[in-house]
């Protein structure tokens, strides 16, 4: 306690930094990221930036120790239920230092400069054996995707060291595969110490998100749980490059990762998180009706007193089946009917359209803007396909500077931040 109350008053005495807004980090002069595996793309990246949390801007803001140790205490004095080992969880993360913008980027230079050295090691040896030739091909294939689907590069270290480590293992005695592992190794040591502070960084981060999820069918130690897996898996896909900072970037892994997890324990088969409101909607018009027909109410019904297009209730219909045990046998050769649910790691097809909901509800939020703002927000964000551009080449295009670039960008931002703008992209995000 006299450690935290000391905190306290440092924190009192220095001076405190401006809280950033969230859309004064896409006035940076870098382009934006776009990724497409995870529905974390332009579009999505713009959602989550217009619906951010204001408690998550306050919260990344460079100097928030007092905050953040407080907002730990209370937990443990409010959760009197929490066992002893959330309680020591809660302290040991107190005590791990928060991270600035600038100690932020230089681990996440640490963990990409260690991966170009990985790549490069193989790649300077590559005519060396057929081994070598071999990885370096499938690397190269592996590269190729890395910026439209981040995940791959923890795939492409684990396939290099793989690689090496067997090649090793069949020398007779300790030779040039030895080498080039030990090499490798020290390569991996950097990244994953890197990796470990960032995530450490962070865990006050994870705690404040995995608070606002309470009290919904998971206990606290699950959620932070499940949200210390989304931000591990943010900095398996952060790039610095891009401008932002990776508290913000987290965010969205961790939230996304908390939110799937508390439907996915809800039910059999998981929905996707960005239908869940609209089934809500659904399930309280169908019961409505229910009882004022007193029979079942039709699709065509509960379409027209829910205002929900028809094929949708008719989706839902289809998804509300009455779930059935898993173990269930399918005909006699002993298969369940768990064999034949596919796997969670893929998108379902669902998902994809869930994906195409959110680019068309975003599309429609940018068409209301004055058309050159929305060509500028396009360029900005790099959608349909095309390459996010930087201010200056914005402002090349457009023939002005790229101070008046920003200007417009800034207020197009906000215009879409307007609360009868931002409630279409609500129920993506499930807030």
């Amino acid at each position: 306690m006299k450690a935290i109350a000391e905190t306290k008053s440092r924190k009192r005495r220095g001076r405190r930094k401006k809280t950033p807004d969230i859309h004064e980090t896409f006035a940076k002069e870098t382009p934006f990221i776009s990724e497409g595996g995870e529905m974390m793309d332009a579009y999505a990246l713009l959602t989550s930036s217009l619906l951010a949390d204001k408690k998550d801007e306050e919260f990344l803001a460079d100097n928030v120790a007092d905050e953040t140790v407080s907002s730990l205490s209370l937990v443990e004095e409010e959760d009197t239920m929490a066992d002893d080992h959330i309680s020591c969880y809660l302290r040991e993360v107190a005590a791990y230092p928060l991270l600035s913008a600038e100690e932020e980027m230089e681990l996440a230079k640490d963990i990409m400069e260690g991966e170009e050295a990985l790549r490069k090691l193989v790649e300077e040896n590559k005519d060396k054996s057929p081994e070598l030739q071999k990885l370096w091909q499938k690397i190269s294939k592996i590269i190729k995707n890395v910026e439209k689907f981040p995940g791959v590069r923890d795939k492409l270290l684990t396939l290099i060291m793989k690689t090496l480590r067997e090649a090793a293992a069949k020398e007779e005695e300790p030779g040039y595969f030895s080498e080039l592992l030990a090499e490798a190794e020290k390569h991996i040591a950097k990244i994953e110490s890197a990796k470990h502070k960032l995530i450490q960084g962070n865990l006050r981060l994870v705690l404040n998100i995995a608070k606002q999820y309470r009290g919904r069918g998971m206990t606290f130690d699950d959620l932070i749980q499940e949200g210390n897996m989304g931000l591990i898996k943010a900095v398996g896909r952060y790039d610095f490059s891009k401008g932002y900072r990776f508290s913000t970037y987290a965010t969205w892994w961790i939230r996304q990762s908390i939110i799937r997890s508390i439907y996915d324990k809800t039910r059999t088969i998981r929905l996707p998180v960005h239908f869940i409101e609209m089934k809500n909607l659904f399930f309280k018009v169908y019961h409505n009706l229910l009882k004022e027909l007193n029979r079942e109410p039709t699709p065509a019904e509960i379409a027209e007193h829910s205002k929900l297009p028809l094929d949708k209730v008719k989706m839902i219909f289809n998804m509300s089946a009455r779930p059935i045990s898993l173990e269930t046998p399918i005909g006699e050769d002993g298969q369940r009917l768990a064999d034949f649910i596919e796997d969670e790691s893929s998108d379902s097809p669902m998902e994809d359209y869930a994906r195409k909901e959110l680019v068309e509800a975003t599309r429609a939020l940018l068409a209301s803007l004055h058309p050159r703002e929305e060509k500028i927000l396009r360029a900005r964000f790099g959608m349909d396909g095309e390459k996010p551009k930087t201010l200056e080449q914005i402002g090349k295009d457009f023939k002005v500077s790229k101070e008046r670039i920003r200007q417009i960008e800034k207020k197009a931002l906000n215009k879409l931040r307007h609360p009868t703008r931002r409630e279409h992209l609500k129920s993506f995000m499930n807030e």
